[in-house]
């Protein structure tokens, strides 16, 4: 029995936490669990992607691309884990220096957040990963405009979490928002946006 809670908590440790709940597609981890069950675990595309992008582990998210642009084609996705998972998508080639790649991606979670007339609680994240988009490709101010706009879309957000991860995103916004101000040499604002990210 020892030896089986032994091998359970390296397979925890190993593969994370597992996950319950979401999508029955993705990643499925069977656990032997006595002489004749076993325990399934399954990850959702979206939370591997999800994962995968805050770990910066940008190419081991893609690895997932085609399995999630199926998912968003014939899958049934919400709108706010559509879009969510499209700006990931677009932010993985951004921050590999494939901008044009991640852009039609971006796009579409956008267009979608419109026309579907949602402001769900990933806005703030798409809205940041276009600013990311605009800081990589020189339009700074444009880079700023969405940082706000993220900003002001993270603080409208109830974070069931205690808002850990919420209040990581938004130093991120305030670190890359100092970024955009840096790069049009406007010390006193990138130095205040700075600040603030270490604030929280």
């Amino acid at each position: 029995m020892v030896k089986i809670f032994l091998i359970l908590m390296f397979l925890v440790i190993l593969f994370g936490a597992p996950k319950f709940g979401g999508s029955q597609r993705g990643v499925v981890l069977t656990i032997p669990n006595g002489l004749s069950q076993t325990k399934r675990y399954t990850e959702s595309v979206d939370e591997l992607v999800e994962r995968y992008y805050r770990e910066r582990d940008f190419e081991k998210a893609l690895t997932y691309e085609e399995q999630a642009i199926l998912e968003m084609k014939y899958g049934s996705m919400d709108t706010d884990t559509f879009c969510r998972l499209n700006a990931m998508l677009g932010g993985c080639y951004v921050s590999l220096g494939e901008c044009e790649k991640g852009k039609p991606y971006i796009d579409t979670a956008l267009k979608e957040y419109e026309e579907s007339g949602e402001t769900g609680k990933s806005v703030y994240i798409v809205r940041h990963i276009e600013g990311i988009y605009a800081l990589k490709t020189g339009e700074y101010r444009t880079a700023i405009d969405s940082f706000e706009e993220a900003l002001r879309q993270a603080e409208a957000v109830e974070a069931p979490d205690g808002g850990v991860e919420l209040e990581v995103d938004i130093a991120g916004i305030f670190c890359d928002m100092g970024r955009a101000f840096l790069e049009l040499e406007d010390m006193d604002s990138a130095l205040e946006m700075l600040g603030k990210s270490y604030e929280i």
